[in-house]
């Protein structure tokens, strides 16, 4: 905060964005300790523009921070991961539970996991496993234990998956949704901002949508047109979130601020809309 207000005396004509490559759940955790709280909002409050990756928490941070706020959000490298993406058809029967294995989110995934291979016993359940997860859940059901993989192989796994689950009730940016675009396998999951734009026909409400989870994962086995219309969908609005585009509506967003008309910062086509649950 202090570097932020000496900066401000010496280069009065710089425009200064704060970038918050945070989500919110994550941020919360840290408003615990009041001194921290304060630095937060002082500091925010005196940048020009208050960037955001989290696009459904715009109105909780309008409660504190009194400038502008936009959602730019981080870029994905599509460029780059988008090699990884696996037609329907090339798929392998297999039910990947992703999320944060430090939280409990993932022993949801493995009973919605568990209901789903009951009527598709042909499904191996597959889930990753850094030594400290309660696989209890799983007790009575086909599954296989992976250990833990580098991001790149983490892209094979989930693109030969046919199905992911990630039940993360936390506040996130929403990763694994991202690189399930990307590889063209449909996200069963909640709350996650990139969940709600990329898969917005597969997600559920916080621990409410279990039943709704299960008929998601049995209707995108047996029906092959709404898999693939899921499926395309998402790798198309992924691209809007490619390194180029992103610099692109990074000068987009300066020149806006410039030109007086920051109001008229857009979100993609799709969040103008609305995005429906």
């Amino acid at each position: 905060y202090n570097f932020l207000i000496q900066a401000r005396k010496t280069y009065r004509n710089i425009l200064f964005i704060g970038a918050l490559p945070y989500n919110l759940g994550r941020v919360r955790e840290y408003w615990r300790d009041p001194v921290w709280y304060k630095y937060f909002i002082d500091f925010f409050n005196n940048v020009d523009i208050f960037a955001i990756i989290d696009y459904v928490a715009k109105d909780y941070y309008s409660l504190i921070i009194k400038k502008p706020i936009v959602y730019f959000p981080t870029f994905y490298p599509f460029e780059y991961a988008k090699k990884y993406f696996i037609n329907r058809v090339d798929k392998k029967k297999i039910i990947f539970i992703a999320g944060d294995t430090k939280r409990l989110d993932t022993v949801w995934g493995m009973h919605i996991a568990k209901e789903i291979q009951k009527k598709f016993p042909e499904y191996l359940i597959q889930i990753i496993n850094p030594g400290k997860i309660n696989i209890k859940p799983l007790d009575g059901a086909n599954f296989e234990i992976l250990t833990y993989m580098d991001w790149e192989t983490f892209l094979k796994i989930v693109g030969r998956s046919y199905i992911v689950i990630n039940m993360d009730t936390w506040w996130t940016n929403g990763r694994v949704p991202a690189d399930c675009a990307v590889v063209g396998t449909p996200c069963i999951g909640v709350n996650a901002n990139r969940q709600l734009e990329l898969f917005p026909g597969l997600s559920c409400e916080d621990i409410s949508g279990t039943k709704k989870a299960i008929d998601l994962g049995c209707q995108l086995i047996e029906n092959d047109i709404f898999y693939e219309k899921i499926q395309i969908e998402a790798f198309n609005r992924l691209k809007y979130y490619s390194y180029e585009n992103s610099v692109q509506q990074f000068k987009k967003l300066i020149d806006l601020y410039y030109q007086g008309q920051i109001n008229k910062w857009t979100n993609p086509e799709w969040l103008n809309k609305g995005v429906s649950r």
